[in-house]
């Protein structure tokens, strides 16, 4: 409960929820490289290795799914986009039916 909170406290203000260990710290770091490549450069092709650096290393991180996204589109690979998008949310999705499959109920 104590750490929904933290993540729902860190959202409201705007910030994206990143788990606090060192490959969080570099994945946070690989972004605002990426970010800066994509928008400021306008090199999206450097900017979507450091997104998927950034994923590997933090393979939930969400804002590095959009942002690879965006890359995507500059690119103009809409469909690779449309994955990358659709990705942490799909995860997301597979991990809550797991876990309230009747096979995983102790009743």
């Amino acid at each position: 409960m104590l750490k929904s909170a933290r993540i729902s406290s860190a959202a409201s203000q705007g910030q994206q929820f990143c788990p606090r260990t060192s490959h969080a710290e570099s994945s946070r770091d690989l972004l605002a490289s990426g970010k800066k490549k994509l928008y400021a450069e306008k090199n999206a092709e450097a900017a979507l290795k450091d997104f998927q650096s950034s994923l590997q290393k933090s393979p939930q991180f969400y804002e590095a799914h959009y942002q690879a996204g965006m890359a995507y589109l500059f690119l103009q690979s809409p469909a690779e986009a449309e994955k990358s998008f659709a990705s942490p949310w799909t995860s997301a999705k597979n991990n809550i039916r797991t876990r309230t499959s009747p096979s995983h109920n102790l009743a």
